[in-house]
């Protein structure tokens, strides 16, 4: 029996020379829809296997790394479609009470492949120790979470449900019933991870993203955000084991809801790639101006250095913070605030003198391919800032284009 079906394959890591293997001119951009048919045989054993592996495996040599993990994606979607045939042909025979149950795939592939490259299964059974004869581990349940929020971010109270309707396997829970992911069964795996060592947990996840995938740190990115709640709560914080979690409190809420109480949420990630580095949530009346020191120590543990570039919003361009930095043997940059008098000295400068603009840098830009390029310029100023550091003023044609349709619309 010879079937035919056809792949919708993304691929995300072009371009390279290699993709004319697959039918496709090489060169091309970085993002590339196609839809490859692939000849399929059920051998009488009711194995599954392509015409074409062969010419796959004696050709790999050629194959851009880029590639790697497309076909381990089409491999494993058609290992899946084998239990498809076989039910296909059973059900020939039978005749006889005869059902399909389709099972979803979406993007578990990819994400288990990460999964299994950073070990964090691994990583997660060293912290959160299930009991004797448990039946479905703390660190499976987390797991399992975790493609849930990477996926669709359902409810807990939905997470069997949402569970069934993918292939066991590929979810996480194998041969178990999604009715083992119940309310009470999920939320002792996550009590689990909250009396574990999180920051330990975290870190040493980080530690092994930064080796498997070779990350450059030389620059790291921060910022923030307010998680805002609703509802009524018995308290602000709550207690478990002796542990305190973080308090939910009213503060500055950046959705524009001051009567709402919040958490703060700040997140460091690479310039390379945008790699979470570094996450951190406080109390909700925690200002952004606080949190900048403790997250560059914590940053330069992680790296191992000081002399990477830590790049945050104007909250962080306080005398203390900067100055911390600076004597650290730290670097950084950050957006001057408004309020501050060199923005209302360099306005009055850039009337009475010509301003020498430097180019620095061209853009396409990112979502479109018609419009102009993002052009950027650059004035050192000659003045350094009340602190003593160094200030260069940007002109970005995309903030003269935005800011040309305000005016025209006042």
């Amino acid at each position: 029996m010879v079937f035919e079906f056809t792949l919708r394959v993304q691929i995300l890591y072009g371009p390279c020379p290699s993709l004319s293997l697959l039918h496709l001119q090489p060169g091309l951009p970085h993002l590339l829809n196609t839809f490859i048919t692939l000849p399929v045989q059920i051998n009488p054993n009711l194995s599954i296997f392509l015409l074409s592996e062969k010419y796959f495996l004696s050709n790999s040599s050629f194959l851009d790394k880029s590639l790697d993990l497309l076909l381990e994606v089409i491999y494993t979607s058609i290992n899946i479609m084998s239990s498809f045939f076989k039910k296909k042909e059973i059900m020939e025979k039978t005749k006889d009470n005869l059902s399909l149950n389709s099972k979803a795939i979406g993007a578990l592939p990819i994400i288990n492949k990460f999964i299994k490259r950073i070990e964090l299964k691994k990583l997660l059974s060293s912290y959160l120790v299930s009991k004797e004869n448990q039946k479905f581990s703390y660190a499976d349940a987390i797991l399992i979470f975790v493609r849930n929020i990477l996926l669709e971010r359902e409810p807990l109270y939905k997470l069997s449900e949402w569970v069934a309707r993918f292939d066991p396997y590929l979810i996480g829970l194998k041969e178990q019933d999604p009715n083992i992911l119940n309310d009470d069964r999920v939320g002792r795996s996550l009590d689990a991870l909250f009396d574990a060592d999180r920051a330990s947990l975290l870190t040493k996840t980080v530690l092994k993203v930064i080796e498997e995938f070779s990350i450059e740190l030389s620059q790291l990115h921060n910022d923030s955000t307010t998680v805002t709640v609703y509802g009524e709560y018995r308290s602000e914080s709550s207690r478990h084991n002796g542990k305190t979690s973080i308090s939910m409190l009213k503060g500055h809420n950046k959705d524009f809801r001051p009567d709402l109480k919040q958490l703060l949420f700040t997140l460091t990630v690479s310039r390379d790639g945008a790699v979470p580095i570094h996450y951190k949530s406080y109390d909700g009346n925690i200002t952004d101006d606080s949190t900048h020191i403790q997250t560059w120590e914590a940053l330069r543990r992680i790296t191992g250095r000081s002399d990477f570039i830590y790049v945050a919003d104007a909250k962080l361009a306080t005398r203390d913070q900067m100055d911390y930095i600076s004597k650290e043997g730290g670097k950084f940059i950050s957006v001057i605030p408004e309020t501050r008098k060199e923005c209302q000295w360099f306005r009055s400068y850039v009337c009475s003198h010509n301003v020498d603009w430097q180019e620095l840098s061209r853009k396409p830009d990112a979502r479109s391919l018609d419009a102009d390029e993002h052009v950027y310029w650059g004035y050192e100023c000659p003045i350094a800032s009340e602190e003593g550091y160094r200030i260069i003023w940007i002109l970005s044609s995309c903030k003269q284009s935005l800011d040309a349709v305000i005016l025209h619309q006042l």
